[in-house]
C-alpha cells in the first residue's frame, strides 16, 4: 500500500521542533534540524513541480530552497 505523507503536517512539526532546537540544542542537533527542514522543503518543492508538470533544473530548485533556509525562515 502506498502511503503519501502529509508533508504540511510534517513541515509544521519540524518547524516547531526547529525553533526549540535552535534555542536549546547542541550544534549537532541544530545541524540535523536544518538538514531535516531542507529535506522536507525539497520534497514539497518536488511535489509542486511534479503537480504543475513544470521542469526546473535541480540546481535552480536547490538555490530557491537555500535562500530562505539561510535567512532562518
Amino acid at each position: 500500500m502506498d502511503h503519501v505523507p502529509d508533508l504540511g503536517a510534517v513541515a509544521d512539526a519540524i518547524i516547531a521542533a526547529h525553533a526549540i532546537i535552535e534555542n536549546n540544542g547542541t550544534e549537532m542537533m541544530k545541524t540535523l534540524s536544518r538538514m531535516i527542514l531542507l529535506s522536507v522543503g525539497k520534497e514539497i518543492a518536488r511535489r509542486i513541480v511534479i503537480s504543475k508538470e513544470v521542469e526546473m533544473p535541480k540546481e535552480e530548485a536547490i538555490e530557491l530552497l537555500k535562500d530562505p533556509l539561510e535567512k532562518g525562515t
